[in-house]
């Protein structure tokens, strides 16, 4: 017969074996997935330098890990206060970043030259108020070539290509529509990637393959947008003739992902790439596992940013002088009567207003556009007039 104290000392030890090893096994699967988000959401960022050879002295400090200043226009949450007077407006912020491996040793030559290549300048937007006459015969926003391309899906594409192809995609240079089938009564390219918004990462980065094969050396700028976006043409053109296409930039809505402490452009809002982004997305990026993720499932607007800011491709502040801003990721309705989504308030990086404080007048894009409110927007914009009332340009 066991004693009491047997008794308890076996009660004791089954009580701690059932308790401690879930604990473990908890501890266990916390630990390894955190060091998977760092290993496949590690931020990269490289020296102020154009020496190639100065980035082998710097692969040992990554290594080991080591803080780099990254200068830029806003790329992360600014705690401060923010006012949007136009003295006020925010437009060089400075953040700090820690940096561990990947490093540039993963790198092959040409990238790791091509990547030290204007690494670590403010590529800021020039001063907007500046303005440029659209009768000038040397109005500069005649001469970049803008591509966009569209992500569309079977479900959706009857339904909305054909107001985008009526309405605002007449207006650009060059538009191309990408899908994972082929239309017989629509000119979509077919990528081999699997359909649904699970996949919208691979067929981003197939698109933007395609793009840069077939199309790389006869543009500037290269944007992409939704089968539900509208774009305003004009002024995207006169935004994107501000800045030098051979920087390596991207720009768009800034939002902000706090579980993987990201900030990145909203996609369905549209997004502009720099020749020179688009040049190390495609010969550095996609091919290097240490730089983008592999595979096709992902938030492909976060990815994106995750993947371009290791290749040192710098986020621009879009805003406008005024900071209001020109990239919408809803449609105007929503602005106009303060029924945003619940989860924007706490992924906007800039302060958001509701009416017409919200949009710039210089606006660019609105995302959730239905078909007939693209045709509603389009006569509103272009043909509908006010008698003896003419723009002067300004931002009101």
């Amino acid at each position: 017969m066991n004693s009491p104290s047997t008794s308890v000392s076996r009660k004791t030890i089954i009580t701690a074996f059932v308790l401690g090893v879930p604990a473990f096994v908890m501890v266990l699967l916390v630990y390894s997935g955190y060091h998977r988000k760092i290993d496949v959401k590690q931020w990269l960022s490289f020296p102020p330098t154009e020496n190639p050879v100065a980035l082998d002295k710097l692969s040992a400090q990554v290594k080991h890990g080591g803080e780099q200043h990254v200068f830029s226009l806003p790329v992360g949450r600014d705690n401060s206060t923010e006012d949007t007077d136009v003295q006020h407006v925010n437009t060089t912020n400075k953040i700090t970043t820690t940096i561990a491996a990947p490093s540039v040793i993963t790198m092959s030559p040409h990238c790791r030259s091509l990547l030290a290549e204007n690494s670590h300048h403010t590529y800021g937007v020039k001063d907007i108020h500046q303005e440029f006459s659209s009768s000038s015969t040397n109005d500069p926003t005649h001469k970049i070539k803008i591509l966009i391309w569209i992500a569309t899906s079977p479900l959706y594409s009857g339904k909305r290509l054909p107001y985008v192809r009526d309405t605002w995609g007449g207006r650009v240079d060059k538009i191309l529509y990408f899908s994972s089938f082929e239309d017989k009564d629509f000119p979509i390219i077919k990528l081999d990637v699997p359909e649904g918004h699970s996949f919208l990462w691979g067929k981003t980065k197939a698109a933007f393959q395609y793009v840069y094969k077939h199309h790389f050396n006869d543009f500037d700028w290269f944007v992409k947008a939704d089968d539900d976006t509208y774009l305003i043409i004009e002024n995207l053109r006169y935004l994107l003739s501000q800045i030098d296409p051979t920087k390596p930039v991207f720009l768009g809505h800034a939002l902000f992902n706090g579980a993987v402490n990201t900030t990145f452009a909203s996609g369905g809002a549209g997004y502009a790439l720099s020749k020179s982004a688009l040049q190390r997305f495609i010969e550095c990026g996609i091919p290097n596992p240490h730089m983008c993720f592999q595979e096709n499932v992902g938030r492909e607007d976060l990815e994106l940013a995750t993947c371009l800011r290791k290749l040192g491709v710098e986020q621009l502040d879009s805003r406008d002088p005024l900071g209001k801003q020109r990239f919408m990721p809803f449609d105007p309705s929503v602005y106009m009567t303060g029924k945003v989504a619940p989860w924007y308030y706490g992924a906007v990086v800039h302060p958001y207003k509701e009416g017409k404080e919200c949009c710039s007048n210089y606006a660019i894009s609105f995302h959730y556009v239905k078909p007939e409110l693209m045709q509603v927007l389009d006569y509103l914009i272009y043909d509908l007039r006010l008698y003896d009332v003419t723009g002067d340009g300004t931002f009101t």
